[in-house]
Order: structure tokens, then sequence, then C-alpha cells
């Protein structure tokens, strides 16, 4: 989903197979660019086991046009966004699934607030 406002977020939404889902945000301007690289990007996902980020994110577009490192036409980078986006979704999943918070699975908590 893209929202305009003063800026402009892209929005993922993972659902699995069970019916849950992860959110996350891909960054960056303009949206519907990042989120057309979102949709090229959904068949490295569809079928897959959510819980193996790792592997879904290294595999994204692999053996495509997509990935090449020698774009200079601004969509490599729009890819990286829809990336990131989608990795954070699946973190969110992923989370869920388990039934811990995101942070418990990238770490642990750091810090109790966050202070200026």
């Amino acid at each position: 989903m893209v929202i305009q406002g003063g800026r402009t977020y892209t929005l993922v939404k993972i659902v699995s197979d069970a019916g849950m889902h992860g959110i996350g945000e891909a960054y960056g301007t303009p949206g519907v660019g990042v989120k057309e690289q979102i949709h090229s990007l959904k068949p490295w996902l569809v079928g897959k086991d959510p819980l193996d980020i790792d592997t879904l994110y290294t595999q994204m577009g692999v053996h495509t046009n997509s990935l090449s490192g020698s774009r200079t036409d601004g969509s490599a980078h729009s890819l990286m966004r829809a990336a990131s986006g989608i990795e954070m979704a699946l973190w969110d999943l992923a989370g869920k699934v388990l039934g811990v918070p995101t942070t418990t699975l990238l770490g642990g908590k750091f810090r109790d607030k966050v202070g200026l």
C-alpha cells in the first residue's frame, strides 16, 4: 500500500498460508516504483517458509536481470527499497508466528526507551 502525505510511505504486508501477517515499510520515494518492485519479487516468496528469512532475502530475484549490478537507471535502488520492506515484514511475521517480540529474534532489546 502506498500512502501519500508530507512523505510517501510504502507498506508491505506478507500473509502466510495460515493467515498470519507481517508488515514492514519499504523506505524512500517514489512509492509507485517501489511498489512495482515489491510485486516483481512476489514469485520468490509465494509457497516458501516465511521463517527462512535469510534464504528468502538472498534468493529474491536471483538469475534475473532485476539484480544486475550494472543497472544505472535507478531500478536497482528501488529493488533494494522493496527488498528491505519485504525483509521487515518477514521479521514481523516471524515474531508473530513464534510468539515473541521481533526484538528477541534480532538479538534482544537494547534499551527501554529512546531519549535525547
